[in-house]
Parts: C-alpha cells; sequence; structure tokens
C-alpha cells in the first residue's frame, strides 16, 4: 500500500499536537506550583538600607546607607555608621580656623567622644567626590533634596559656605566618597536578601554614636 506525504504529514501532526499540550500543560502545572518569587519593596530617596549578615560585599558588611539620590543614573548611598581620624580641616584647609577642634581643658575630642561634624565621614568603597547632609528649614541653592529637612550638598563652595558656620554634629556631616547602583542591581541585592530597607530616620543620620547605628537597626536572620 502506497502512503501518501499528505496522510504521513497529517498523521505526524496528530501525534505531535498532544505532545505539545502535554508539555505546555506541565509547564502550567509546575509555574502553578511553585511559589511567586517577592518583588523588591520601592526604593527611594530617604530610605535606609541596612546590611544583612548575607551580605556578600566584604566593603559593605555591617553597614547602615542612606539612599541619597537615585535617579536615571543610579543609586548614591552614604555610609552613616563609619567615622574617619581625619578631620574636615584637611579637606578645606581654607576653613582650618573654623574647623579647628575647641576641646574641653584636659579632654581629647575624636569622632566618638567631640563635634562629629569636625570629622569626615568614609561614605562608601567608590572613593569619588566629597558630599555632606545638612538639615535645614529652607532649601540651600543647588543642594538636593533628601527627605524630610535634609539636604545633600556636594559642590565645594556650598559645603564651604556651610563648615563656615560651624554647624553641630546634629545637623551636618560630611563624607569621603560613597556607595553606588544601578536601580536595577540595588533591586537584585535587596531580593536575594542583602539588604533591610528602612523607612527614613533622622536619628539613625545624625546619630551622636554612628557605630551603634547597624547593631541597633539590623535584624536577625
Amino acid at each position: 500500500m502506497t502512503v501518501s506525504r499528505t496522510s504521513l504529514n497529517t498523521f505526524a501532526a496528530r501525534r505531535v499536537v498532544p505532545l505539545v499540550g502535554l508539555c505546555l500543560g506541565g509547564a502550567t502545572l509546575l509555574a502553578q506550583e511553585l511559589p511567586a518569587r517577592p518583588a523588591p519593596p520601592p526604593i527611594a530617596a530617604g530610605q535606609l538600607l541596612i546590611a544583612t549578615r548575607k551580605s556578600r560585599d566584604p566593603d559593605l558588611k555591617g553597614t547602615a546607607i542612606l539612599i541619597a539620590q537615585m535617579d536615571d543614573q543610579g543609586v548614591i548611598g552614604l555610609v552613616l555608621n563609619r567615622p574617619s581620624e581625619v578631620r574636615i580641616a584637611r579637606l578645606f584647609p581654607r576653613l582650618e580656623k573654623a574647623q579647628s577642634a575647641r576641646p574641653q581643658p584636659g579632654k581629647t575630642q575624636t569622632p566618638k567622644t567631640g563635634n562629629a561634624s569636625e570629622f569626615v565621614f568614609t561614605g562608601g568603597p567608590l572613593n569619588i567626590g566629597v558630599r555632606g547632609l545638612l538639615e535645614s528649614r529652607f532649601h540651600p541653592e543647588g543642594a538636593i533634596h533628601v527627605a524630610a529637612d535634609v539636604y545633600m550638598v556636594s559642590s565645594a563652595a556650598l559645603l564651604e559656605k556651610a563648615l563656615a558656620s560651624a554647624p553641630p554634629a546634629s545637623s551636618f556631616r560630611v563624607y569621603a566618597g560613597y556607595a553606588g547602583w544601578t536601580a536595577e542591581q540595588l533591586k537584585h541585592e535587596i531580593m536575594l536578601g542583602w539588604w533591610d530597607v528602612l523607612p527614613w530616620d533622622s536619628t539613625a543620620v545624625f546619630d551622636r554614636n554612628p557605630g551603634g547605628v547597624w547593631p541597633r537597626l539590623s535584624k536577625p536572620h
């Protein structure tokens, strides 16, 4: 008996279609059985990133970071809990007199015991630029709004102007360097569980004991 090519094609189609349907059905069942992956929380300037114990970045282990800016260019974060031993006067020599320490007799100031606004904080592993966080009732010209009454200043002129008034540590900090991500990169790290995202907290930003911020805000995982 001679079998035409048309008959063979029809026979093959009848065998393949059920198999395709079976495969697709299996994929549908599999997708229904797998738990949905939780979406990352919305990210915005003013939020805090608290490194979890799952973090794989040695440069940011045990850090509390303020998201100071987020836009199409990426995310800029400033580490809140790493004061250095470097005085701001070393970065701005012209303000050395205004920023010279005024310790009480018999006492030596350090980032922990003195005015924290006199010392530079290590803002992150990207050693580019100097930025300041300033609390002000008015929007300083050229500054970037972060949250509430806090602004980020990055130009030398604005930083010098702010420093000239010798602001207290409760309203001003200076950071050398920063932590940076693309928006997608940061969302991926959050989904991996490397960061807890907390809402704005001014007490964490200008904490009198910066070293205690991460232990206070970190969660056991």
